[in-house]
């Protein structure tokens, strides 16, 4: 069972060790070859998610908490993060209302309004301190940071909750503290929140939760007419050539075979066992 926000898909790492290159804290550590995140040292601020090519770093998913939480009852509000009109272009609050309204959430609200809560506590606080110092707590992936490798900084940490937490509190106050909150943003350091603060926060969800919600995009006609024949078969070969015409490789863009068979491997996957299609893969 995955319980860290952020880890590795050992089977798809290629051993390329971008992300031990990459991340901010040296939370990756080579273990049989494979670059495995160090749940204890990871401040899951998504670095290496975003730069690894084959995919193997992963989000915790929490899907089966949130259908767990939906089919047991509770009464579920959702805090929407305002990035969501960047991931959904076109779809207003009020489209992800009625969509999570649907699924069975009580009611949505946008977590602006416990930004909008912590900003004036903020001005307030500093106002009044005499400190040198005063380190938002709004990022838990910076608060994280901060306590992990700057500890002598920790103390200048705001005493404010973050946002999402303000948010969460608000909810309960107006709503019943019986109420569950599920937080829906692109950051996969809110699970550390929701883990820690379970009473106030029951699940942190990033965005991708709402893809299902998407309006359907067309997809290229080329794209379309592929899987539209795949859709047709019932069984389906894929033949993947190994060679690079040099003549057109890009100097600067790593031959890497691996990283081909490694989404081949999850589109045979995916046919398999969503449809039901008998696939093989040959090269040549």
């Amino acid at each position: 069972m995955v319980t860290s926000p952020v880890y590795t898909t050992e089977n798809e790492c290629q051993d390329c060790y971008k992300c031990v290159r990459h991340c901010p804290v040296k939370a990756i550590r080579i273990v049989n070859g494979k670059a495995s995140v160090i749940p204890e040292a990871c401040v899951a601020c998504g670095e290496c998610v975003k730069v690894c090519p084959a995919h193997a770093k992963k989000i915790r998913s929490d899907l089966a908490r949130l259908k767990e939480l939906v089919a047991s009852g509770a009464k579920l509000y959702a805090s929407i993060a305002p990035s969501f009109a960047g991931y959904f272009k076109g779809v207003t609050i009020g489209q992800i209302a009625a969509a999570l309204k649907t699924a069975g959430f009580a009611g949505v609200s946008e977590t602006a309004h416990g930004a909008e809560s912590v900003s004036a506590h903020v001005a307030k606080l500093l106002q009044e301190t005499d400190s040198p110092l005063v380190i938002s707590s709004a990022c838990p992936a910076a608060v994280d940071m901060v306590r992990k490798y700057l500890p002598g900084y920790a103390a200048f940490i705001s005493p404010l909750p973050s946002p999402v937490r303000a948010h969460c509190r608000l909810i309960k106050e107006q709503y019943g503290h019986e109420s569950k909150v599920v937080f829906f943003g692109p950051c996969a350091a809110k699970k550390n929140e929701s883990d820690a603060h379970p009473d106030e926060l029951a699940l942190g969800r990033v965005l991708t939760a709402l893809e299902q919600m998407r309006p359907a995009e067309r997809e290229p006609a080329a794209a379309r007419a592929i899987l539209e024949r795949m859709m047709r078969h019932d069984r389906i070969e894929f033949v993947i050539g190994t060679k690079v015409n040099e003549s057109h490789q890009d100097p600067n863009v790593p031959q890497d075979l691996e990283l081909r068979r490694s989404v081949v491997k999850r589109i045979a996957a995916a046919l398999e066992k969503n449809y039901r299609k008998k696939v093989t893969v040959d090269y040549y």
